[in-house]
C-alpha cells in the first residue's frame, strides 16, 4: 500500500494590514537598513524612499492605530551610544575618500583619522557638528527620524536592533506581507557589514559614554517617555517578541508659567 501523500502547506496569513495599505519602511541610519531594505524588497505591499537618509526625517505624525493606516510604518530602535560608536566606525573604515557625501565629514573627521574617540566625543563643537546632520546625516539622533516636526510619533512599529534578523521576519509572517515571487519565501533575513555576527561590542571609557549619552540626550528622551514611561506609547506584542507596537503620542510640551 502506497503511503498517504504528505498534507499540504499551511495557508499563507491573512494580510493584517487595511485594505490597499502599505508598510512604510523608515530607515533609521545605522539601524540595519541596508539589510532590512533587501529583506523588504520581495514583498508586494513594502515602501520605502529610494534617497538620502535625511529625506526621512520629520516626517508627518501617525494618526491612529496601525490597522487602521493606510501608511504603516516601522523603523528599528538601536542603543544610540552602540549606534554611534558603529557610525563612526563604518565611516573610518571606508577608506581615505569616502563617499562624496561624507567630505564634509573631513573637516571633523580629518584623513587618516588622528584622534582618539575620547578626544573626539570631547569636543563639543565637533559633536554638536555630527549631530546637527554634518554629511550624508548618519550621525543624526533617531528621534529626529521618529519624531515628526510638531514632536509626534511617526512610526507604528519599532523593531529592537539587537533582535532583528529574528524579529523583523516574524513582523512580516504576522502582518501576512505577499511575496512577490515564490523563490524568495525560504531566502533568509542576511545581514550586511556586520562586525561579529549582528554584536557589536566597543569598550570606551565612562566618561565618554557619559558625554555620548549628553549629545544624544533627545534619544534617550524619546526612549524613557513614549516606551517606558507611564503612557508607554510604544508597547510589547504578546504576538511579536522584540517588536513595539505603538499608537498615536506627542513628546508632553513645558507649561508656560504664569506672570507673577
Amino acid at each position: 500500500m502506497e503511503p498517504p501523500p504528505p498534507p499540504p502547506p499551511p495557508p499563507p496569513p491573512a494580510l493584517r494590514l487595511a485594505p490597499n495599505a502599505t508598510l512604510h519602511y523608515l530607515p533609521v541610519p545605522k539601524t540595519g537598513s541596508e539589510a532590512t531594505r533587501r529583506f523588504l524588497n520581495r514583498f508586494k505591499e513594502v515602501f520605502y524612499h529610494i534617497g538620502t537618509h535625511k529625506m526621512n526625517v520629520g516626517l508627518p505624525r501617525i494618526e491612529g492605530p496601525w490597522d487602521e493606516a493606510k501608511s504603516v510604518r516601522v523603523a528599528t530602535w538601536r542603543d544610540p551610544v552602540e549606534r554611534f560608536l558603529s557610525t563612526l566606525h563604518a565611516l573610518l573604515e571606508s577608506g581615505p575618500g569616502g563617499h562624496p557625501n561624507d567630505r564634509p565629514y573631513n573637516d571633523i573627521l580629518p584623513r587618516p583619522f588622528n584622534r582618539t574617540m575620547d578626544a573626539l566625543v570631547a569636543d563639543r563643537a565637533a559633536m554638536r557638528k555630527l549631530a546637527a546632520g554634518a554629511g550624508s546625516g548618519h550621525f543624526l539622533p533617531q528621534h529626529r527620524f521618529l519624531l515628526s516636526r510638531d514632536r509626534c510619533l511617526t512610526v507604528h512599529f519599532l523593531v529592537d536592533f539587537r533582535h532583528l534578523q529574528t524579529a523583523l521576519p516574524a513582523l512580516a509572517s504576522w502582518l501576512g506581507l505577499t511575496v512577490r515571487h515564490t523563490g524568495w519565501i525560504a531566502k533568509p533575513f542576511e545581514r550586511v557589514n556586520d562586525v561579529k555576527r549582528g554584536e557589536h561590542e566597543y569598550k570606551i571609557a565612562e566618561q565618554t559614554r557619559i558625554l555620548l549619552l549628553d549629545s544624544y540626550e533627545g534619544d534617550y528622551a524619546l526612549h524613557d517617555e513614549a516606551i517606558l514611561g507611564d503612557f508607554r506609547a510604544c508597547r510589547p506584542h504578546r504576538e511579536l517578541v522584540h517588536v513595539r507596537v505603538c499608537t498615536p503620542w506627542c513628546e508632553p510640551r513645558p507649561v508656560a508659567s504664569s506672570p507673577s
